[in-house]
C-alpha cells in the first residue's frame, strides 16, 4: 500500500517538475518510477506461472495518474483512478462475465471497439449513414 502511495506522489512530483520547474528532472523521475514496476514484473514473472501483471500495471497506472495530477489534469486522473479501482474491486464479477461470453459476442465487441476508436472506420460509417439517409429521403422529396 505504501509503495502505491509513494508511486502516486512520485508521479505527481514528476508531473509538476516537468510542467513548471525542471522538465528534464521530471522526465527522469517518471522514467525511473516506471522502471520499478517493469523490473518487478520481469523478476517475478519467472517465479509465477502463468505470470500475473495486475499489481505492476496498477502501479504504473498510479504513477501515471499522479503525473497527470502534477501536470494539472486532476479530473482526468480522478476518472482514470475511479475506473481502475472499480476494475480491481470487481475482479470476480468481471471474470464471471468473461467466462459467460460466447465467441460471437466477443467478436461483436471487438468490431464495436474498432468502429468506436478508429477514425477511418468512423468516417466510413458516417459516409454510409449519410448515403443511406439521402437515399431514403430522395424518393420522398421527388414525389415518387
Amino acid at each position: 500500500m505504501r509503495t502505491f502511495l509513494l508511486l502516486g506522489l512520485l508521479g505527481g512530483l514528476a508531473g509538476w517538475l516537468y510542467a513548471d520547474v525542471a522538465p528534464g528532472l521530471g522526465a527522469v523521475l517518471l522514467v525511473a518510477g516506471g522502471a520499478l514496476p517493469i523490473a518487478a514484473y520481469a523478476i517475478t514473472s519467472y517465479a509465477t506461472r502463468p505470470p500475473n501483471g495486475t499489481t505492476e500495471v496498477a502501479a504504473l497506472l498510479v504513477l501515471a495518474t499522479g503525473a497527470l495530477c502534477g501536470l494539472g489534469y486532476g479530473p482526468l486522473a480522478s476518472g482514470i483512478a475511479a475506473v481502475a479501482i472499480l476494475a480491481l474491486a470487481e475482479k470476480t464479477r468481471i471474470h464471471a462475465l468473461v467466462r459467460r461470453l460466447e465467441e460471437s459476442e466477443l467478436r461483436a465487441g471487438f468490431h464495436f471497439a474498432v468502429l468506436a476508436y478508429s477514425p477511418a472506420a468512423r468516417s466510413a460509417l458516417t459516409i454510409t449513414a449519410t448515403s443511406i439517409a439521402s437515399w431514403r429521403i430522395a424518393p420522398t422529396v421527388g414525389g415518387t
